[in-house]
């Protein structure tokens, strides 16, 4: 399959697949390669969407002789060089796929997601046996503890290769992200509803409805964005922290005023309206032009290098060598060009229209602090402690206001703040979402920990048994 499609907001993404539950052999995946590396060549920067319902690779013997693993491994690294190249890779696992084939196709995009009848496997429990002379008794007993060794998709699930499992009763597009269903979890939560009270007030409609029904501009703008995210942070704190028990909280950019609510330093209607008053004072600082991009895979001297030449910034550090970076949307576009040029893993701009944690919003800091100073901090709530994003330090009541206030044009260290919780001697984390971005992020940076988002779970049962 080869072609292109339209995303609801408008953007064009180029579409290929392996369907059809068909193997993939030489020819297949010559053609498949042959069409990424000409969207590689391409001035565009669209996406790539790779739909998967294939067999595993075609063993035939023509195949084989003709140099089958190699043609595989071609297609893989054709996927790995788009991406580098600024065209993001996205698998769509919607079917079967195994072994070779699933390798070169699925697991060499950047990012996995599946539908639930999806059912990929590796390498089946037979053919395992037959390669390490185990038996099979042994290797299904194995499986059911160890999903390194099992097939199917939960497993993938559970070792972290797919990003998501999307719903298909919801419109695919509003998934992933911060999407018109972040409040269904809370629908009838006693708990959530003074919260989402609040914030339908604040944005002048009811949360539910504005969700499901408003244009994407209107969701997507910085006051709206930053007030629903807060929101949805509060309502899962509230619905679903209380049985946990102690707890350190940590919040990422706009995260970070949900973690002084959650911490009890604010009550949910002053954190909804600080949040507000955040975002009006971004918006009248911040320039039209803004916007963020990101940088993969370079050190962090040669990302500051890179942001000073083209009069950037970096906004947060994330683990991983992961930059998110800000300036005008041009000045990003030109930096993301050169950091690829000079070996980055992947970087290009990305959908957001504010320049956060850089100096181009210094002239929000000071309305902002003003807004704060309007509202005293409580103590925070017995069992919970607060950790600043700025410099990962506990922050104490009034002490902190300073700091949250120029967090608005000052480079967030994500990648410490996780860093002290770790030391800190924290083994479980939750995101609060919407989505599963910050928990993916840390699932990668430290496997050993227990690692969830609230977005995992049909059901808060689940969270809090």
């Amino acid at each position: 399959m080869f072609g292109r499609g339209t995303s609801p907001d408008g953007r064009v993404m180029h579409v290929i697949g392996a369907t059809a539950r068909a193997p993939i052999g030489i020819d297949q995946a010559i053609r498949l390669s042959a069409a990424v590396l000409g969207i590689a060549r391409s001035e565009d920067d669209a996406p790539i969407l790779l739909l998967v319902d294939s067999a595993s690779q075609r063993m035939s013997r023509r195949d084989e002789l003709l140099g089958l693993s190699e043609h595989l491994a071609h297609l893989a690294k054709s996927l790995l060089l788009a991406e580098a190249r600024g065209h993001r890779t996205i698998g769509l696992l919607y079917g079967g796929s195994a072994a070779g084939a699933f390798i070169a196709t699925a697991l060499a995009c950047d990012t996995l997601v599946a539908l639930p009848a999806a059912h990929p496997e590796v390498m089946d429990l037979a053919s395992m046996a037959r390669v390490t002379k185990l038996s099979i008794d042994l290797l299904e007993d194995k499986a059911k503890t160890t999903p390194v060794l099992a097939p199917g998709l939960d497993n993938l699930v559970s070792v972290g290769r797919v990003a998501e499992v999307w719903d298909p009763q919801r419109s695919l597009a509003d998934q992933g992200r911060q999407d018109r269903a972040m409040f269904d979890l809370f629908v009838d939560q006693p708990a959530a509803a003074p919260i989402l009270a609040d914030a339908t007030a604040i944005l002048g409609q009811d949360v539910h409805h504005l969700v499901r029904t408003a244009a994407d501009d209107r969701l997507h703008a910085n006051a709206t964005s930053q007030t629903l995210c807060v929101a949805r942070g509060l309502a899962a704190a509230a619905a679903c922290l209380e049985p946990i028990g102690p707890a350190l909280v940590a919040g990422y950019s706009v995260g970070e005023m949900t973690a002084w609510g959650i911490a009890g330093l604010w009550s949910p209607a002053a954190t909804l309206r600080l949040t507000a008053a955040r975002a009006a004072a971004m918006d009248a600082a911040g320039g039209a032009q803004d916007g963020l991009g990101f940088v993969r895979g370079l050190p962090r001297a040669a990302v500051e290098a890179l942001v000073a030449r083209f009069d950037c910034g970096i906004a947060i550090v994330n683990p991983g060598l992961l930059f998110v970076t800000g300036g005008t949307r041009a000045q990003v576009a030109a930096c993301c060009n050169a950091a690829l040029s000079q070996g980055a893993v992947t970087a290009r701009p990305i959908a957001v229209r504010v320049a956060s944690h850089t100096r181009r919003l210094s002239a929000a800091v000071a309305p902002f602090r003003t807004a704060l100073l309007t509202e005293e901090p409580a103590r925070p709530i017995r069992g919970r402690t607060l950790i600043g994003a700025t410099d990962a330090t506990i922050v104490r009541g009034a002490a902190g206001i300073a700091g949250l206030a120029a967090q608005i044009d000052t480079t967030i260290d994500w990648a410490a703040t996780l860093e002290a919780l770790v030391e800190r001697g924290v083994e479980r984390l939750l995101e609060l979402g919407p989505g599963t971005a910050l928990a993916d992020m840390v699932g990668a940076a430290y496997p050993t920990l227990d690692v969830r988002a609230v977005d995992d779970f049909r059901s808060l049962a689940g969270i809090t048994r």
